[in-house]
């Protein structure tokens, strides 16, 4: 064996623990916990019903590909009422200011998915809304626009629109998706991971009678706005939305991935 060889085989060691290394990590699972707030906030808007819940997600041993997110609650009734993500939030900084505080900086993205870093914690506050019910209404809205622009067209006055069926079967859809009730709710957190991979994180709390009454009038706003929008933008809408903070026990639910 001449030197050269030698070299060699002394260079591709050198290489071994690294390999191994690698070798170790390919095979090594994850293992994502997550950890929901106590505090879940409810909402309803033109958007329909919403749901806010901040979650944490720390992932050991190997980073963690968070694909989707849904919620699926259940009221005492036995209805059922499926979400999905839709938008999350999540404070970049905070910065003091004299006489003011400490203020947040945060930034709003589209729910696509979360790349949890290795031993890292990322805590977003996640948006849930029902899609099935968007997807209907966005379609209503394009009715009622058409039949905005054909009255304006035609010169004729926009109040009419309260005649039309797209206008009235618009109202109604944001009227009967409001499904809040007095009462307990069940739900689950369902977190998708990669190769169809998902687990369930069970959730709960309650909506009391004044929880109610302060949701029942984002109804009238609702309807304040479309009107504003479709057929006399003259009027100035506030559009303080009411919303309700319930509280919800849940506890830390670990997965090996």
């Amino acid at each position: 064996m001449n030197t050269f060889e030698i070299l060699a085989i002394i260079g591709a060691l050198s290489w071994l623990p690294h390999i191994i290394q690698i070798i170790v990590k390919l095979f090594t699972k994850s293992v994502l916990s997550i950890i929901p707030d106590n505090n879940i906030e409810i909402g309803f808007t033109t958007l329909g019903p919403i749901i806010n819940l901040s979650i944490s997600f720390l992932s050991e041993k190997k980073m963690s590909l968070i694909k989707k997110v849904e919620l699926e609650i259940q009221h005492e009734t036995m209805e059922l009422q499926k979400f999905t993500w839709k938008w999350f939030e999540e404070i970049l900084l905070e910065m003091d200011i004299p006489k003011t505080g400490s203020v947040p900086y945060k930034k709003n993205q589209k729910a696509i998915a979360i790349l949890v870093n290795e031993n890292g914690l990322t805590e977003k506050k996640i948006g849930f809304q029902k899609h099935d019910f968007l997807k209907e209404n966005l379609s209503l809205i394009k009715k009622v626009f058409s039949d905005h622009i054909t009255l304006k067209s035609n010169k004729r006055e926009l109040s009419e629109l309260k005649t039309y069926e797209s206008y009235n079967n618009l109202l109604n859809n944001i009227k009967n998706s409001f499904t809040w009730k007095v009462g307990n709710y069940q739900g689950k957190i369902k977190v998708y991971l990669p190769k169809n991979r998902y687990f369930e994180k069970n959730i709960g709390f309650k909506i009391s009678q004044v929880d109610l009454n302060s949701l029942v009038s984002n109804l009238d706003i609702a309807k304040n706005i479309i009107e504003n929008t479709f057929i006399d933008n003259t009027k100035n809408v506030e559009q303080n939305w009411a919303w309700v903070n319930l509280d919800q026990t849940t506890d830390v639910d670990t997965i090996k991935l």
